[in-house]
């Protein structure tokens, strides 16, 4: 634990991994400014742990005047998130934290970290939603802070609907051959990376891929889900072209819900996306804890 405690501006925090973020902040003794939308939509459990609220407007004002004054560092994983038909991605994953990261170099912040997009680097010119956000990294680097930027290869938090919807139907559904390559990295073990880069040189100035200990393919995922579930493994393949086409006419009445569908499906023709091995937490363990309703 550092001995030296900070003075954090958090936003991103109703979600994972940035509920995980803050209440790690919290936890080793820093204080905690968290930023966002709809101060409803942060957990009640989070809200005692936050030191200081501030509720912007993230269409029309995300980073306002003063808003990162006295802070030494600011985190953010910021995002579009449940997929609701506004705004889009460049508005929240571009737009408002470019502003964020415009806010905090006017106002004298010493390190600015970032979570970028899993597989960002190589879907910049495919997917909106990791084009929005690597651009947020291309804007971080040449303005004078410390950073950090963490490009998770996956999350243990982005499998928890599909699991959910295995327990419903019986299925683990993926996208193509199902063989594509990830570490996913707990939210947690994401989080502690966060609070050791405040003082690591080593992580400072640097896009860091990270993932967790192990490997696995979407198909191997669904077996582990399968396992947890105390069910026969089912995995299904939805074939690459029919989920292209699925997502063509999703966009015709949610394009925001089409352009995560356009992510998955890229994600889906590479061989790999895969960090660096610094999580601890294990899927297994992970998927068991969600079987019993954790």
């Amino acid at each position: 634990m550092s001995a030296k405690k900070y003075r954090v501006l958090v936003a991103g925090g109703e979600r994972s991994p940035g509920a995980e973020v803050l209440g790690a902040l919290h936890e080793a003794g820093h204080f905690v400014r968290a930023v966002v939308g709809d101060a409803q939509a942060l957990d009640p459990e989070l809200h005692a742990m936050v030191d200081d609220l501030r509720v912007v407007d993230l269409e029309q004002d995300p980073a306002p005047e003063g808003l990162c004054e006295g802070m030494d560092a600011v985190y953010s994983s910021l995002s579009l998130g449940a997929y609701p038909r506004w705004p889009t991605p460049w508005e929240i994953d571009g737009e408002a934290n470019l502003a964020l990261v415009r806010r905090a170099a006017a106002e004298g912040v010493a390190h600015f970290l970032f979570v970028s997009a899993t597989g960002g680097d190589q879907l910049r010119f495919e997917a909106d939603v990791a084009a929005a956000r690597e651009q947020v990294v291309d804007a971080i680097k040449p303005l004078g802070m410390r950073w950090t930027v963490l490009r998770p290869a996956g999350t243990f938090a982005g499998l928890k609907k599909p699991f959910e919807i295995c327990r419903e139907r019986g299925t683990w559904f993926v996208v193509g051959g199902g063989r594509t390559r990830f570490n996913p990295i707990h939210p947690a073990d994401l989080a502690a990376l966060v609070v050791r880069s405040l003082d690591d040189t080593s992580l400072q100035g640097r896009v860091l891929d990270v993932g967790g200990p192990e490997e696995f393919t979407l198909r191997q995922m669904g077996e582990l889900a399968c396992e947890a579930l105390g069910r026969r493994a089912r995995v299904v393949n939805i074939p690459r072209g029919a989920f292209g086409l699925a997502a063509t006419g999703v966009r015709l009445y949610n394009a925001n819900l089409a352009r995560e569908m356009d992510l998955i499906g890229f994600l889906a023709d590479k061989d790999e996306v895969l960090g660096e091995k610094v999580g601890e937490r294990d899927l297994r363990a992970y998927f068991q804890q969600l079987a019993l309703g954790g």
